[in-house]
């Protein structure tokens, strides 16, 4: 394991004095975390490296070879007594014109098959872009009704935000005066918790007579009340004894019934009104 991290620092040591040249490396942190990240950098930089000089490679090829077919053309234009010397302007605009296509088509030749494939090559590639562009637009114009909505939901949640904000300072006030009158009836009802224990205490000490309370005195008023009703009754009977028939001794006898039930009525109700006044 050791001779694997010496061998790999040995490596990338070697790669930072070439990268550097000259100059001096600048000292570092050595770890197993720094190791690693300058051997991938060593790594990419050494396979860019090598597809610069293949690149590199492939261009001095084409050059060569546009280099020989231009002293092809140029021998064949000499053989027939045309050089580009004798072309007319509109011919040598044209002969620029089919070098810079043939350039930018980065064609092997300036033969018409050569310039089909790279037109064909570059239509494909024209197409492509296109598609390219209408899918972007597509989700261009997606994100753009998503951010829309989203936009219109914010501005719905900022309104239904202030709205809340409005009640709630409303209800915060209205919750303010229900607690101070909470405090206040609160403090109304202790006063008269104490008043009452108070009454009731004074109470107490008079010692004050079951019978004389309120719903007792009414209970007696109704009884005499109903003692009233029954004796004016007893009273319109016995006024009806006297238009009673010739026959003496039934008469008296109902009579004398009648006078001792009016009797004790009255008794009653004159016991029932000397304890009401006494009461009073």
């Amino acid at each position: 394991m050791d001779v694997d991290l010496y061998e790999r620092r040995k490596k990338i040591n070697d790669w930072l004095e070439k990268v550097y040249g000259d100059a001096v490396v600048p000292r570092m942190e050595v770890d197993e975390r720094t190791l690693q990240i300058l051997h991938d950098l060593k790594v990419k930089n050494e396979r860019r490296d090598e597809d610069t000089l293949v690149y590199i490679e492939d261009l001095q090829q084409k050059s060569k070879e546009y280099t020989l077919e231009v002293q092809r053309i140029s021998h064949i234009l000499q053989g027939i007594g045309l050089s580009v010397s004798n072309l007319s302007p509109n011919g040598t605009v044209d002969l620029k014109g089919l070098v810079r296509i043939a350039l930018l088509l980065e064609l092997k030749d300036t033969s018409d098959t050569c310039y089909l494939l790279g037109m064909t090559k570059l239509s494909q590639k024209l197409s492509r872009v296109c598609d390219n562009r209408l899918s972007q637009q597509r989700v261009s114009q997606g994100v753009s009704d998503k951010c829309k909505s989203s936009m219109t939901k914010l501005n719905l949640l900022k309104r239904t935000l202030t709205k809340l904000n409005g009640q709630k300072e409303q209800q915060k006030s209205e919750i303010e005066d229900k607690a101070k009158k909470a405090v206040l009836l609160q403090g109304t009802t202790k006063g008269c918790r104490t008043q009452l224990q108070q009454l009731q205490a004074k109470l107490d000490k008079s010692r004050v007579v079951p019978g004389l309370l309120h719903e007792t005195l009414v209970s007696k008023y109704q009884e005499l009340d109903d003692l009233r009703r029954n004796l004016s009754y007893l009273r319109v009977k016995l006024k009806s004894y006297h238009s009673l028939p010739p026959d003496i001794s039934l008469a008296k006898l109902k009579i004398e019934e009648s006078k001792a039930q009016l009797e004790s009525l009255e008794a009653t109700l004159s016991e029932a009104i000397d304890v009401f006044l006494v009461h009073v």
